[in-house]
């Protein structure tokens, strides 16, 4: 029977000196962002206090990153709250920083459990300087539930998907679930976390927004080769409701003044039916918002576009990647270059402001292919344009690729940040593809400086300035 004797702890782990890692980006393997900027909100603290105050437990929640704390004040703090369990959570791009702060943890507490991408494709890895490894869905509310059941009961055998050592050292693997939900979250433990830490200031047509990002779904069914989405977000799509998705609307309005959101989805308009039912309760309730998705361009139609702008979307992330015919095939299965942009075309038309993500470097990029993805961005003309190089995430397809051709170049996971090369392909270099990504930012700003004088305002107000005049000179 269980005592619920335990604290727990957790732990948004802070960012290594002179780092600001993306956590939640790249389906929880995170990125590495500016130092100026703002990440998004750590979701799974949410869900994982929701899920220990379902379960009566006595816990508390420490944010070190959105506190901006550094390694020595989060031990200090977390010493003085003197848990008996912490709960953490990691990121490649960290790795190894993590893994350090979680064995000063250990020293301190009785176990120490991680959650994530990270742990649901290297456990053994993690299990280095962790008691448990938990291979789980997002959000975590499940897993979190579990994991304080077996952690009461100290039985670690009851905790799906869980990694441990048992008494003999012997490596235990427990059955893995991957069943969440996203409708469990008390919206009231917002208050444990600082969210004026994560309100960004996100770019429009005419003006920015701050905005603070939502959950309204997990899961990715595309079989994108390089994608990592699935491997921490799984391939089912679980809807948050769209009654709880208002309410959480309302709560984040009426209690801390916010009105612009990130609708986090991996494809936000997947579900046509959700998307209608929800855009036409924004409407119908009058709530007054600013929002931004992201979604495939083959996943909306001009009525849906247009229903989206009218209750209030400012602002649509496409997922293009490649626009080489080659390359599609692995870097956007099923999307069709016409439908790309017929979608840019109606999305522009509607004063909605484009973002295109671009990939560089897939299996088969060469100079045509290139060629064609930059002559193509620039027909698209979207308001932004953001370019990663591929990089090949373990449990990924690329990953297993790139390994058997022997392309990967290095092994040092704080190298794997989305924007550094990590890997080259059979005509590029690493330092081939850094010029590659140079070139084609370099070729859509400077058609975009020239021929657009929205952006152009833009970019002269992003830069530091002693560089206007320099800018303003070359145009």
């Amino acid at each position: 029977m269980a005592t619920h004797n335990n604290k727990y702890l957790l732990l948004n782990l802070p960012n290594p000196v002179n780092q600001n890692i993306y956590r939640e980006f790249a389906g929880g393997f995170g990125t590495l962002g500016s130092l100026s900027s703002e990440t998004l909100i750590p979701t799974y603290l949410l869900y994982g206090a929701s899920g220990l105050r379902d379960m009566g437990a006595d816990f508390e929640v420490l944010d070190a990153q959105g506190l901006m704390y550094d390694y020595e004040t989060s031990l200090e703090v977390i010493d003085s709250s003197s848990p008996d369990v912490v709960i953490t959570w990691l990121s490649l791009p960290s790795l190894y920083d993590d893994l350090d702060l979680v064995e000063k943890i250990k020293e301190k507490v009785g176990t120490v459990v991680v959650l994530g991408a990270i742990g649901n494709v290297m456990p053994e890895k993690v299990l280095e300087k962790a008691d448990l490894v938990v291979k789980a869905g997002y959000p975590h509310y499940n897993a979190v539930k579990n994991i304080f059941k077996g952690i009461e009961e100290d039985d670690f055998a009851q905790i799906e998907g869980a990694f441990y050592y048992d008494e003999n050292q012997i490596l235990v693997q427990n059955p893995v679930k991957y069943e969440e939900t996203v409708d469990n979250l008390w919206f009231d433990v917002y208050k444990e976390i600082p969210i004026n830490s994560y309100l960004g200031d996100v770019e429009g047509i005419d003006k920015s927004f701050n905005c603070v990002p939502i959950l309204t779904a997990v899961g990715c069914p595309y079989s994108c080769m390089y994608c990592p989405y699935p491997l921490g977000y799984g391939r089912k799509v679980v809807h948050k409701s769209v009654k709880q998705t208002v309410k959480e609307i309302k709560y984040l309005k009426e209690n801390f003044g916010i009105n612009g959101f990130v609708f986090r989805a991996q494809n936000f308009t997947y579900d046509h039916k959700w998307i209608n039912e929800f855009c036409d309760t924004i409407i119908k309730e009058n709530l007054n918002i600013n929002w931004l998705a992201e979604t495939r361009a083959d996943l909306v139609s001009p009525e849906l576009l247009q229903k989206m702008k009218s209750s209030g979307c400012f602002r649509i992330h496409y997922g293009v990647e490649t626009t080489a015919d080659e390359l599609q095939k692995i870097g956007k299965p099923g999307l069709d270059i016409n439908k790309i942009k017929e979608t840019f075309k109606i999305t522009r038309d509607l004063k909605i402001f484009t973002m295109a993500h671009m990939i560089i470097g897939l299996p088969g990029e060469n100079n045509k292919t290139l060629d064609k993805t930059i002559q193509t961005i620039i027909e698209l003309n979207p308001d932004a344009m953001s370019v990663n190089i591929a990089t090949p995430y373990p449990g990924t397809k690329l990953f297993d690729i790139a390994d058997n051709e022997k392309l990967i170049e290095t092994y040092d996971f704080s190298k794997y940040t989305s924007f550094d090369s990590v890997m080259r392909t059979k005509n590029y270099s690493k330092k081939e593809l850094l010029e590659a990504k140079k070139r084609m930012k370099r070729e859509f700003i400077k058609n975009k400086i020239l021929c657009d004088s929205s952006f152009r305002k833009r970019y002269l107000r992003s830069i530091p300035r002693k560089l206007k005049a320099r800018m303003i000179s070359f145009v």
